[in-house]
């Protein structure tokens, strides 16, 4: 799907992140937030090069980018998209929602993130343009978590000015890519971490051994 070939309407979330790879816990936290916030659809966007973490393990974008195609196969409420992938040089969220704001003016963007990237927001690339131009989505794990992203939120709003801040209900599922990719390397079982499609196109392309 290219965002740049149709026109996007109504409540749309972006679920970012390297997806190396995409797993079962990516998938649930944007299902959680398609239906707690009643959103139109949920584009799950790979980045080309993050401007915010070691890329050394990162493997090359078109085998990404089609296991994420085999993991949302079918489903029109979380899609895949490749917007991203299309830019040259590092990728930045602010870069990124200035230019679908300015390409589909009829949306309202969501931003989905977890608790734990909200604390060190004000460390991202110009976090004022990203509030300006989106809605944060927070997925939030417990009382201890929703008081600490709360406090970060207003502290935000102080900051900069402006900022919406929607914190998503969001029963964490402890799953990381990269121990992920440590059980492949092991040949260890990931059936209950990623889809049994993922999980083939895996070892049909021998990644991360």
């Amino acid at each position: 799907m290219n965002e740049e070939n149709r026109e996007l309407t109504g409540a749309i979330g972006i679920l970012g992140g390297t997806f190396n790879p995409f797993h079962n816990g990516h998938l649930a936290l944007a299902q959680s937030a398609f239906t707690q916030f009643h959103l139109k659809q949920v584009l799950v966007m790979p980045n080309h090069l993050p401007g915010y973490k070691d890329t050394s393990d990162l493997i090359p974008d078109n085998h990404r980018a089609d296991m994420i195609k085999l993991a949302l196969s079918g489903r029109k409420d979380i899609v895949f998209s490749d917007y991203e992938l299309h830019k040259e040089g590092l990728t930045y969220t602010a870069d990124t929602l200035t230019a679908l704001h300015r390409q589909h003016p009829l949306v309202t963007w969501y931003f989905i993130m977890g608790g734990d990237s909200i604390l060190y927001f004000d460390q991202w690339k110009e976090p004022d343009r990203i509030l300006a131009l989106a809605k944060l989505i927070i997925a939030v794990r417990d009382a201890a978590d929703i008081q600490a992203v709360s406090r970060k939120a207003e502290e935000l709003r102080l900051k900069y000015g402006n900022g919406c801040f929607c914190l998503l209900d969001f029963d964490p599922v402890a799953i990381s890519s990269s121990d992920i990719r440590k059980r492949i390397r092991e040949n260890l079982p990931t059936d209950d971490l990623i889809s049994p499609e993922v999980e083939a196109y895996i070892h049909k392309h021998h990644l991360y051994h």
